[in-house]
């Protein structure tokens, strides 16, 4: 005779398995869940870190170029004027030798770029605007090669033609007077050009650091 199939006992054994399988996913998930949790609190924190060099080491260009931009602007001011002293426009343009730059720092964005969890990071207006400071980081870096090239190719070559910066005065084969120079066409339109070009670049430089700001404020 068969020995009766007791379905009750079955169907509680199946359900118990379902049960136990629901548990374990559910299980996991946590764990997954948490980790992921973990990895991008790891990763907000080292991209507010790099924010934070940033604004230093920005704040520090930005005074450099700032003085830059200053004496620009008084030679400019001089050629409104129509009169400089000779230590004067010796001096402001002995300041433009020292050429401050800034490497915007994205080591921890492109980290997790390069490892596809950018959906780690939840918010994606913060992703946003990374993306969109990663783009304006490349004006940032053209501005201040723009003032490197102009440097090299018209500032320099006419500052090594006229004076001699080693000791801040004018060469001696210079006879050219300091009134006389700010009346010449070719030196106004160099200190123009040279207006714009550093301005650009302080503007740029500016503007960055406001950004990165807001960014790092939005994290805290």
């Amino acid at each position: 005779m068969l020995k009766k199939i007791n379905w009750g006992n079955i169907v509680f054994e199946l359900f118990s398995v379902f049960v136990g399988l629901l548990a374990a996913l559910y299980v996991d998930s946590l764990i997954a869940e948490s980790e992921e949790k973990n990895r991008e609190k790891e990763y907000l924190t080292e991209i507010k870190n790099d924010l934070d060099s940033d604004i230093t080491e920005l704040e520090e260009a930005l005074s450099g170029m700032q003085n830059n931009f200053e004496s620009i602007q008084k030679l400019n001011k001089a050629i409104l004027i129509g009169e400089i002293s000779a230590d004067s426009l010796v001096d402001y343009f002995g300041r433009l030798i020292f050429i401050k730059e800034f490497r915007p720092n994205f080591t921890a964005f492109d980290i997790v770029k390069s490892k596809g969890e950018l959906n780690i990071i939840k918010n994606q207006k913060l992703i946003y605007e990374l993306t969109e400071l990663y783009e304006f980081s490349k004006d940032v870096e053209r501005s201040t090669q723009e003032v490197k090239d102009y440097y090299q190719h018209r500032l320099e070559p006419f500052m090594l033609e006229h004076f001699d910066l080693k000791d801040y005065v004018w060469n001696d084969t210079v006879t050219i007077q300091s009134n006389q120079m700010i009346q010449d066409p070719f030196f106004q339109n160099l200190v123009l050009m040279s207006v714009q070009k550093y301005g650009t670049q302080l503007h740029f430089h500016k503007t960055y650091l406001k950004i990165i700001q807001e960014i790092k404020s939005a994290l805290e």
